[in-house]
């Protein structure tokens, strides 16, 4: 026997339990980037006409009442700056940041982490991406995978989580 569901009691309807996830979008990156773009430090949030484009992807809610949870994790070092900053973005607005101090100014590897998340309001599409740069400065340059790689494992990604509300 075979059931058929349509209409507005479809499946796209069904109302998912509190806390279940919805949908999951990752993405990876191992480019090789090496900017001396910068970004605010301190002053103000970051703007999306800073640093330099590390990940982006398109994203489409299924649910207006649902948390948006993000992962974002790279490796970088630092030419003669103390300070990097990468920044995540929903559309053109800075919704996440982070802006670790290197201990020294040449070639300190970091792991860098931005944990956050966003109510959502509506099932709109949007864009998300995370950007990177350093602190204003003479001949600072930020250097995003360009550690060896482990094994092929990617050093750059960015999950996307959606949670029922």
């Amino acid at each position: 026997m075979t059931t058929t569901i349509t209409g507005a009691t479809g499946i796209d309807n069904i109302k998912a339990a509190t806390g279940s996830v919805l949908q999951t979008v990752y993405l990876s990156q191992d480019t090789a980037i090496s900017t001396s773009s910068v970004m605010n430090y301190h002053s103000a949030a970051p703007t999306i006409s800073q640093g330099a484009q590390i990940l982006t992807t398109s994203f489409t809610p299924k649910s207006s009442s649902s948390t948006i949870i993000f992962w974002f994790t790279t490796t970088a070092y630092s030419s003669g700056v103390h300070n990097v900053i990468f920044s995540l973005f929903d559309g053109s607005t800075s919704i996440g940041v982070t802006a670790p101090r290197h201990q020294h100014a040449s070639e300190a590897q970091q792991t860098i982490l931005i944990m956050c998340k966003s109510t959502n309001s509506n099932t709109t599409a949007r864009t998300y991406s995370v950007r990177g740069g350093c602190q204003a400065g003479n001949g600072q340059t930020v250097h995003i995978n360009t550690y060896p790689a482990y094994a092929g494992i990617p050093q750059t990604s960015l999950c996307i989580q959606e949670i029922a509300g």
